[in-house]
């Protein structure tokens, strides 16, 4: 007879710690953003057509510092206190609000298409419809940053419109002490085609 083989537990708990580092290493190259991104499941890849709505939008900054108005008070959107505003421009400091509208149309070839608002203030935000509904909020800093605009688009609805409250606080607030000198900057204000079957594959393994 054969000997039985001896296995030293110590040996091979390294060995099973090599193995699965390597296979999550090599599952890691099919999600992740970097050098395989246009192919592999990154995220990049759930917008596949995307617009700007950077040159559409114009912001109300309530005064004095720090201030917080609802929008049953914010001014007409004819009035001179909303100006001008552009991606990459920073907010602050911390515990102002800010107020955004954006309009935009969406095109008619993404007719039937699942379109999201896609927001990003690095900050807490929250969308309110044209009327002042309450729609959903959003934390920014890459986590939740998208609103589902429609998951059937009908170039009826073409033309958009909302209003966005952006508050110049992380979602924990703005540290402990308080930093009550944080700014944040607006990193993107878009809107484009969410393509769910990719992310259902995606979310499936």
């Amino acid at each position: 007879m054969f000997p039985k083989p001896r296995w030293e537990a110590a040996s091979f708990d390294r060995k099973l710690g090599r193995l699965r580092q390597n296979l999550q290493t090599r599952m890691d190259m099919f999600t992740s953003n970097g050098e395989y991104s246009d192919v592999n499941f990154s995220d990049r890849r759930l917008y596949q057509e995307k617009a700007s709505s950077s040159k559409t939008f114009r912001v109300f900054e309530p005064t004095p510092a720090p201030g917080r108005i609802p929008f049953s008070e914010l001014p007409d959107d004819g009035s001179p206190l909303w100006q001008p505003a552009e991606v990459g421009d920073t907010f602050g400091p911390s515990w102002q609000t800010f107020w955004f509208i954006i309009e935009f149309d969406i095109p008619t070839s993404w007719t039937g298409e699942e379109v999201h608002l896609l927001w990003d203030s690095s900050s807490e935000a929250m969308i309110f419809s044209a009327d002042g509904r309450v729609l959903q909020g959003l934390t920014g800093e890459g986590n939740r940053t998208e609103y589902i605009i429609t998951e059937n688009y009908d170039p009826a609805n073409a033309q958009q419109k909302f209003y966005i409250e952006m508050a110049c606080n992380f979602l924990g607030g703005n540290g402990r002490p308080t930093n009550y000198n944080n700014y944040f900057r607006l990193l993107f204000a878009d809107y484009g085609i969410f393509d769910r079957d990719y992310w259902n594959v995606k979310n499936s393994r």
